[in-house]
C-alpha cells in the first residue's frame, strides 16, 4: 500500500491497479491495501503466486526446495515454507477465495481485456559468418570448393543440383544458416570429435559438400524440397549429433564465438 502512494504521483491513476495475492498475507493487509486503493482512486485485482501449472506438480517443487534447504521434507512443510498454494488456479477457485471481495475477479478481467498485446515479429538475425562478405557468395564458394572432396569430378548433374539448392537456399535467407553450422561441424572434426548429420537434412547436397551430412542426396534419390521447399518460410532442420566426449567443448566456442546472448 504505502509503494502504491508512491506510484500514483507519477503514473496514470486510470491506469495503475494494485494486486492481492490469495492466498495472501491475510484480510487486515487486504482490507488496508483495498482501502488504499479506494482513497487512490485505483482498482484492486486478484492474483495469486504460481510455481507450477496444476497441483499434482506442487510435490516435486516441494521436495526439491527441501534438497536446496539440505534438509527433511517434513521440516520444510512444518516451516510453512512450502509451495503448496502456488499452482495456476481455475476461475472456480479464484471465485471461492475472493469471495469477500467480488470485485477483484470483475477488475481482473477488465485488465486482461483491455491489454493489447502484439508481439513483434521480424525476421531472425543471423551472426556474420562471411567476414564482410556477401553470406550468398561465401556459401556459393565454399560449397563448390568442398564439392571436390566429395565427387572425384563435378558433373553436370552434380552442378545442377548444387545450384539449384543454392539458389533456394540463398533466396529464402539461409545462407548464413548454413555456413554456421558448417562452422560448428568443423570445429567438432577438427576436436577429433565424429560427428552425424541426420534427418531431412540428408536431402541436400548442399549439406552434404559442406560435411554436414555424410549421405550423397544423388546416390539414394532423396529429394531437396523433403528438406527445404519454396513454400517454407521457418528454418529448416540441421539436426547434428556430437560425441558425448567432446560436445561441451563444442557448446563452449559456439558460446566464445557467437556470445552468450545469441546462443540457445
Amino acid at each position: 500500500p504505502d509503494y502504491a502512494w508512491q506510484l500514483a504521483k507519477n503514473l496514470d491513476r486510470k491506469r495503475l491497479y494494485m494486486e492481492l495475492i490469495r492466498p495472501g498475507k491475510g484480510f487486515q493487509y487486504d482490507g488496508r491495501s483495498i482501502a488504499t486503493a479506494k482513497k487512490l482512486g485505483i482498482g484492486v485485482v486478484a492474483s495469486t503466486d504460481i510455481y507450477s501449472a496444476n497441483p499434482a506438480d506442487v510435490q516435486v517443487l516441494n521436495v526439491l526446495l527441501a534438497m536446496r534447504e539440505r534438509t527433511l521434507l517434513n521440516k520444510v512443510e512444518q516451516k510453512g515454507c512450502t509451495y503448496s498454494s502456488g499452482y495456476i488456479r481455475s476461475v472456480e477457485e479464484m471465485q471461492l477465495l475472493c469471495s469477500d471481495c467480488p470485485e477483484l475477479i470483475v477488475n481482473a478481467l477488465d485488465l486482461a481485456e483491455s491489454i493489447e498485446f502484439d508481439l513483434l515479429q521480424r525476421d531472425p538475425v543471423m551472426p556474420s559468418v562471411a567476414d564482410g562478405h556477401d553470406p550468398a557468395r561465401e556459401l556459393q564458394e565454399k560449397t563448390y570448393q568442398r564439392a571436390h572432396n566429395r565427387y572425384s569430378w563435378l558433373s553436370q548433374k552434380v552442378c545442377a543440383r548444387i545450384d539449384y539448392e543454392l539458389d533456394l537456399i540463398c533466396r529464402l535467407g539461409f545462407a548464413s544458416y548454413f555456413l554456421v553450422v558448417a562452422d560448428i561441424v568443423d570445429y567438432a572434426r577438427g576436436l577429433g570429435t565424429p560427428t552425424a548429420g541426420r534427418g531431412s537434412g540428408a536431402s541436400s547436397i548442399v549439406a552434404y559438400c559442406l560435411g554436414i551430412t555424410n549421405v550423397d542426396p544423388l546416390t539414394y534419390k532423396l529429394p531437396f524440397e523433403r528438406f527445404l521447399n519454396s513454400g517454407r518460410k521457418d528454418f529448416p532442420d540441421l539436426d547434428i549429433d556430437f560425441c558425448w566426449r567432446l560436445r561441451d567443448d563444442v557448446i563452449d566456442y559456439v558460446y566464445r564465438k557467437y556470445g552468450a546472448k545469441h546462443v540457445a
